[in-house]
């Protein structure tokens, strides 16, 4: 299998790191023009329903519209900005009764999955078409997660019913990802401990940016990151082990520069497999 990941080295650089016989390509970030036909020369600027600073951190396209999610006050915040051939706008915030913010939204078989933090704990907002509260999630919408100290859930895949979010777990210098897969808004308990998993990965902090299930619900996850100022590329197989096959222990860290190195993007390469 080959996977793409996207690093961010300086303001005008990116490193596409192709990894499997890890060759590493870097190439200047040229930016392309705006789309006058979208928003307002080629911008949308979208106010939620709670007053306060808006911040959008994740977005995902359906149905021809896109959805932003990020924070509104104290919670989730999201909106559909309408697209060519939808033109019905939503917003909706979603409060979890603690300081919450969303970090990533996907696609799910009835709608969306907002993914990020409340209070301490990995937060999931399951959401229909229209944001609404998704009535076919047994166990939510909304979904909150512990691992016993603080943590974020900041990047989120789905794979039919199941939905795997990622993050870090712990803080500053000494943090680890973390991950948990959902069916329905259940932990699967045949995923690491109990749906969650914890790796600690290096001596520093270590944080998921990206999450992919390459192939099917069955295949491997695979994250991107960063682990001690090294890229972090890492796979693991489907009970949540460190995948073997795949960099050294289920690792890959990738050393571009002096400065820091982060990947924050993963794909699965078109022409890829084992």
């Amino acid at each position: 299998m080959q996977l793409i990941g996207v690093a961010h080295r300086t303001p005008s650089l990116l490193a596409a790191l192709l990894v499997g016989a890890i060759p590493v390509m870097s190439a200047a970030a040229s930016a392309g023009p705006l789309d006058p036909g979208f928003g307002t020369g080629g911008i949308v600027r979208q106010e939620l329903a709670v007053p306060s600073i808006d911040v959008a951190r994740g977005v995902t396209k359906q149905d021809e519209a896109v959805i932003v999610a990020g924070s509104s006050g104290d919670r989730f915040g999201l909106a559909r900005v309408p697209g060519l051939y939808r033109r019905t706008e939503e917003r909706t915030t979603v409060d979890f009764g603690a300081p919450s913010a969303a970090y990533a939204v996907g696609r799910t078989i009835h709608g969306v999955v907002a993914v990020g933090s409340a209070g301490e704990d990995f937060a999931l907002a399951f959401l229909d078409v229209a944001l609404q509260p998704d009535r076919y999630i047994e166990n939510g919408p909304q979904v909150r997660t512990g691992f016993g100290a603080p943590a974020v859930a900041r990047a989120v895949a789905t794979l039919g019913d199941e939905t795997l979010a990622a993050g870090d777990v712990g803080s500053g210098a000494g943090g680890s990802v973390a991950l948990a897969r959902y069916d329905d808004g259940d932990l699967v308990t045949t995923f690491g401990a109990g749906g969650r998993v914890v790796d600690d990965v290096s001596p520093g902090a270590d944080i998921a940016h990206a999450v992919i299930g390459v192939g099917s619900q069955y295949g491997p996850v695979v994250v991107a990151g960063q682990a001690s100022g090294a890229a972090l590329v890492a796979s693991y197989t489907q009970d949540g082990s460190p995948n073997p096959r795949f960099g050294t222990g289920g690792h890959a860290l990738l050393d571009l520069t002096p400065a820091d190195d982060v990947a924050y993007a993963v794909s699965q390469h078109p022409g890829g497999g084992w």
